[in-house]
């Protein structure tokens, strides 16, 4: 298909926005919005994406789960399969290979529940973790509160030898470490990594990704704005642990020093494999601007084959070479958000004389419905009914119909597509729907040597004011103005 759907949470709306991203002429469209249990701050799917789990902030805790109907000539959909209770709200779901449970966690406890093999949802809970003592338990805070300084994320990461889970706990300054059971799913806790700058330091680790081969892990502060890397290592007969390695900042070296305070780090992802490069070679990392006044910052550190950082610069981050690190000041603070999810480029053609339209055999030169790229104003952009591309290689310009998996979506060498959420006040109008613009947007980066991040497209786009009089006028203000998302939370792709 010629659109990349991704769906996107909100903290301010209740919904969840199915949408889909047109690479070839930079635009975002509505697919569906679905009112929810929301406000939802976490999105995770299963290896299939066809099921998506989300976290809420509504009470009493609970987490939900999404079927996604994937069709090629209809709109996809998103319909709600269950609801489970928890203790207290969640903040980040995993779902590890063998992809036979579902772990989450947020503040006070964690849970761990099977996935259905009839649904591929959720199934019976089977855990719950604590990370505060149990006697504590019923005074605690559960709500989204507990968040700020609880539990924030979960990793798994399983080789040969191990199968671990990583929990960072901001309040705590630690990582615990947990063995995993892979064929029970249960999680049994080894011990803690204490943050490498001290207790003094309040790093608060919130988030934290493992390499693929299994030997690095990453973890972004949110109180001092790093991301720090950490070799696993599992001694033969010892207990595994996290041996702290080196750290990057994730802004620029000249506002470490004169203004941290200003930003709160938020989130990491690693580059996704491809056939040319099957090890991470990027880290993206984000922090969000602590006001509406400070613009946030998206950063994309250089590494190795073996995860390490490839910069051979010093370990406050300041000796970078030219290109081993890019630094993107994005559009506003990010808000809460200022998350990001990323898609590898594919190949999309360049055409020049003709529309793909959705028909019979192939393209019809005569069809009323084939415009001129080169003419935006002769364009008609078909966001659900666009025609499968595989089904129409059968013209010179294209190739043949065999040569479509080597050619036409090829995967790039480099570069990815950013899935960038937006939770600023700015972008959330203060709630107003009519203003709200950008909750989600995709930036583009094309790889090492390229022209860096740039802003591609964003969604809401603004509402054109006018003053028209009829009643149809209106009545499609309505309904745009129910699909639109006031900011956004986390937004994952679907591909």
């Amino acid at each position: 298909m010629t659109t990349f759907h991704f769906v996107s949470g909100s903290f301010r709306s209740l919904s969840l926005f199915l949408l889909a991203f047109d690479p070839v002429h930079k635009s975002i469209h509505h697919v569906q919005t679905l009112s929810t249990l929301g406000p939802h701050q976490y999105l995770a799917t299963n290896q299939h994406k066809d099921r998506i789990f989300t976290t809420t902030w509504t009470e009493p805790p609970s987490l939900q789960s999404w079927a996604l109907k994937r069709n090629d000539s209809q709109p996809w959909r998103l319909s709600h399969l269950h609801t489970v209770p928890i203790t207290a709200i969640s903040s980040y779901i995993d779902i590890p290979p063998p992809f036979t449970h579902i772990y989450s966690v947020g503040g006070p406890t964690g849970e761990v529940h099977l996935v259905d093999e009839h649904t591929n949802s959720f199934g019976e809970k089977t855990q719950q973790v604590l990370f505060i003592p149990e006697e504590d338990l019923p005074n605690a805070d559960k709500t989204r509160v507990a968040l700020r300084y609880g539990s924030h994320g979960i990793e798994s990461a399983s080789t040969p030898s191990y199968s671990l889970t990583f929990v960072p706990v901001l309040g705590a300054n630690t990582i615990e470490i947990y063995s995993r059971d892979v064929s029970s799913g249960s999680l049994t806790h080894l011990g803690s990594s204490p943050s490498p700058r001290g207790p003094d330091a309040h790093d608060g680790p919130r988030h934290v990704k493992v390499h693929p081969n299994g030997k690095i892990l990453y973890c972004i502060t949110e109180h001092t704005n790093f991301v720090d890397l950490y070799e696993i290592t599992t001694p033969p007969l010892s207990t595994p642990s996290l041996n702290f390695v080196s750290s990057r900042s994730l802004i620029p070296s000249h506002l470490q020093r004169t203004s941290p305070n200003e930003f709160r780090g938020d989130t990491l992802m690693l580059t996704p494999a491809t056939t040319a490069h099957p090890a991470p070679y990027a880290l993206f990392t984000t922090t969000r601007g602590r006001t509406p006044t400070t613009r946030g910052w998206l950063s994309i550190f250089a590494i190795d084959e073996d995860g390490y950082f490839a910069d051979g610069g010093s370990p406050d981050g300041r000796d970078y070479h030219a290109e081993s690190v890019i630094r993107y000041e994005t559009p506003s603070s990010g808000g809460k958000a200022n998350a990001v999810d990323l898609l590898t480029k594919r190949k999309v053609p360049t055409v020049s004389r003709r529309v793909l339209v959705v028909g019979g055999g192939g393209l019809d030169e005569d069809d009323e419905n084939v415009g001129d790229f080169d003419d935006e104003d002769n364009l008609e952009t078909r966001p659900y009914n666009q025609v499968p591309l595989q089904d129409q290689l059968n013209t010179t310009e294209f190739g043949s119909k065999g040569d479509k998996e080597e050619g036409l979506w090829q995967e790039e060498d480099q570069g990815v597509w950013i899935l960038l959420t937006d939770d600023d006040e700015t972008s959330a109008a203060h709630a107003n729907k009519l203003h709200a613009i950008g909750g989600v947007k995709v930036l583009e980066w094309g790889g090492w040597g390229t022209r860096g991040v740039h802003l591609v497209a964003q969604w809401p786009e603004p509402i054109e004011s006018d003053n028209h009089g009829d009643d149809e006028y209106h009545d499609s203000i309505k309904t745009r103005l129910h699909e639109r998302m006031i900011g956004g939370s986390h937004a994952v792709w679907l591909v």
